[in-house]
């Protein structure tokens, strides 16, 4: 079963109210919530470069706050060592359901692809100059 109360190590006021513990049921999250927060996530951090997010802290606060069915906002507001036992079981619950796997297949298969074209200009530069 993957959900369990985190309580806070001191209260947090956010947008009017006060949170002790968070209640984070990551068996209730479906595959539109992991869509949904990567989104979040990407437009939170739009410069940032392809990651693997499985194992990102500021990805795996969205996943805890969808979790929690709270703002992603308030965990900006905890104490660090709140924030990062939080995040940790966010994390946690993404290595432990296949994310990482699944992540590292698709990174897999983009270096192959590129391998492969980077094979193909080298052949095609290879023969330009054995013609001349």
């Amino acid at each position: 079963m993957n959900f369990m109360t985190f309580k806070l190590t001191r209260p947090v006021e956010f947008e009017g109210e006060t949170y002790k513990e968070l209640q984070l049921d990551f068996d209730a999250m479906t595959g539109r919530d992991v869509v949904a927060t990567k989104r979040e996530f990407e437009q939170r951090n739009p410069l940032l470069q392809k990651s693997v997010i499985a194992m990102d802290t500021d990805f795996a606060a969205c996943f805890a706050a969808r979790a929690a069915k709270v703002p992603v906002g308030l965990l900006d507001h905890v104490s660090a060592p709140d924030y990062i036992g939080i995040t940790q079981a966010a994390i946690n619950f993404l290595l432990f359901s296949g994310l990482l796997s699944a992540e590292f297949q698709e990174m897999k298969k983009a270096r192959e692809a590129v391998v492969e074209e980077m094979a193909k200009q080298t052949s095609t530069e290879a023969s330009g100059t054995s013609a001349s």
